[in-house]
């Protein structure tokens, strides 16, 4: 067995690999270590018993290296080259292949173009319909080869999938609220265990749960389906780091595999390409009812990625993986709440800007935005206004007015579109809404349409508003013409929202408070509507 990882450590020498090259980088996972060089990467597991996985021996972890290298030649024969001894020599070096003992057990791949892995053209938006059709004939193409037979359906089997997801939301449930993770309170837990069980009994989901427990729909697939697990190169879908460690994590219906992607898809913003990508599945595989158990798995998928970022959080004190355990649990409830209206007030640098398209991420919602819509109507206007312009040209009442009557007429047609084919979509309206009078006729919109309403108060110091507002007037993008004496002229004429009860209202302090805390306070105000 090798030292536990020291910054001397020797398998960072080219001279260990014999792979021709001269610099060795590496990446350390929880479970493994990599290490890249040149044109191979070289996997090792580490020394490790899990609840979950045992790599307790040097026996044991040959086996799981040549379980690897059999499952993920399934989906990328050639990537996966072959397993190798790493040998310690006489002289105490090490080395590939050399005489000695053997110290350890490598996996050995070629090295695949980061900048080609789908998570990496997510980021630069290199994403389009093609991908999407590419990588859903690969997907179905695949499941139809897997395994399959009456010990692997025995993992989707609806004891089996009841059992997975409670237990993922008891594990949450022992740090949430006041017992040591924020991000989860009673309130949404209480919604995501009401949502889990309705779909768990008697329901349409509970049926086809039962229904699908078959080896038309269950396989032994990839385990860990995700954008960071997918290269698309040279015209086609490479999925490689399949789970060899547990069937259990492996097996189960392709649904649930599907949905994890998908998942992933939603968590990064493309929702329209998650839809898209389980619309062509479904029809490739002829699955004709995989769609109607898709969201009961996405918010499994999502809540087992929030643990996972919660575990990660408290071992290693990090704060973005406790953000993005927050995130995971938000888009989490967002599969189970109807469309919402959601508004930002506010006055000119207060932070609801910013703030606006952070709500609107994990309900994929409309956002609209009054200086836009301002500009917009304004056709033809261009110059930057400020103080000198107050109830004038862009700031006139009349041009407010029309303002706010086409943001409404949007969220109404967004909320509940006329067209027979169109989808009901939550709404954010990011705008200053300085009156009781303008508040009051988006919510009675909301009250109307049955849809949740929440109002979030973003407001900051006079420091930072001025500082903000600065750098505004000479960024020539910025949609906004507040200038300070806008500012100070608005605040005079604001109308708190004192107006609102305490389950439609929510405050947020810039830039003290972070986007993801006051995400989940909406959140909060949404499930306790939805109880009543």
């Amino acid at each position: 067995m090798l030292p536990p990882l020291e910054d001397t450590d020797p398998l960072l020498d080219a001279r260990v690999w014999r792979a021709g090259a001269t610099r060795v980088a590496r990446l350390e996972t929880h479970i493994s270590r990599l290490y890249f060089v040149g044109e191979r990467v070289f996997k090792l597991k580490k020394s490790l018993v899990l609840p979950f996985l045992d790599y307790g021996t040097l026996e044991r972890r040959r086996q799981m290296c040549e379980e690897e290298l059999r499952l993920n030649r399934r989906l990328a024969p050639q990537v996966y080259v072959r397993i190798a001894p790493l040998a310690r020599r006489s002289d105490g070096a090490l080395e590939l292949d050399g005489p000695g003992e053997v110290v350890e057990w490598v996996v050995e791949m070629r090295r695949l173009p980061a900048e080609r892995m789908l998570d990496a053209l997510l980021e630069r938006g290199e994403f389009d319909n093609s991908l999407v059709r590419q990588i859903a004939e690969f997907l179905a193409d695949f499941h139809a080869r897997c395994a399959r037979g009456e010990r692997i359906t025995e993992f989707a089997s609806p004891q089996a999938v009841a059992r997975n997801a409670r237990d993922n939301l008891t594990a949450l449930a022992e740090h949430a609220g006041g017992r040591g993770l924020d991000a989860l309170s009673d309130a949404l837990l209480g919604h995501l265990r009401a949502a889990t069980e309705r779909d768990l009994t008697g329901s349409r989901v509970a049926e086809l749960l039962a229904e699908r427990a078959t080896a038309a729909h269950v396989c032994d697939g990839h385990g860990d389906l995700h954008a960071g697990n997918l290269c698309l190169t040279d015209g086609e879908v490479i999925a490689y780091d399949c789970i060899e460690f547990s069937e259990a994590f492996r097996c189960g219906d392709v649904a649930s595999e599907l949905a994890f992607l998908c998942m992933d898809l939603d968590f990064r913003g493309y929702r329209g390409f998650s839809s898209m990508l389980a619309h062509e599945y479904a029809t490739r595989a002829a699955d004709t009812t995989l769609l109607e158990v898709l969201d009961f798995y996405k918010t499994y998928r999502a809540l087992v990625r929030s643990k996972v970022a919660l575990l990660r959080a408290r071992e290693r004190r990090d704060d973005a993986a406790f953000e993005q355990c927050q995130d995971y649990l938000h888009l989490a409830a967002s599969y189970s709440l109807p469309p919402v209206l959601i508004l930002t007030c506010g006055l000119p640098a207060s932070g609801k800007s910013w703030l606006a398209p952070r709500l609107a991420a994990p309900f994929e919602a409309v956002l609209l935005s009054s200086d836009v819509r301002r500009r917009r109507l304004a056709v033809g206007s261009t110059q930057r206004l400020g103080a000198e312009a107050w109830n004038q040209g862009l700031y006139s009442p009349t041009l407010k007015e029309r303002t706010y009557d086409s943001l409404l007429a949007s969220a109404r047609e967004a909320l509940q579109p006329s067209g027979s084919r169109k989808l009901r979509r939550s709404v954010v309206v990011d705008a200053n809404f300085p009156s009781a009078v303008l508040r009051g006729r988006f919510r009675a919109l909301a009250r109307e349409l049955g849809a949740p309403f929440v109002l979030v108060h973003a407001h900051t110091d006079e420091t930072t508003a001025r500082a903000r507002l600065a750098v505004r007037t000479s960024d020539p993008d910025c949609a906004s013409d507040a200038d300070w004496e806008v500012f100070v002229r608005a605040r005079a004429a604001f109308e708190p929202p004192t107006e609102l009860a305490a389950s439609e209202f929510v405050e947020h302090a810039s830039p003290a408070e972070r986007a993801a805390d006051t995400v989940g306070r909406v959140l909060e105000r949404i499930v306790t509507q939805q109880a009543r």
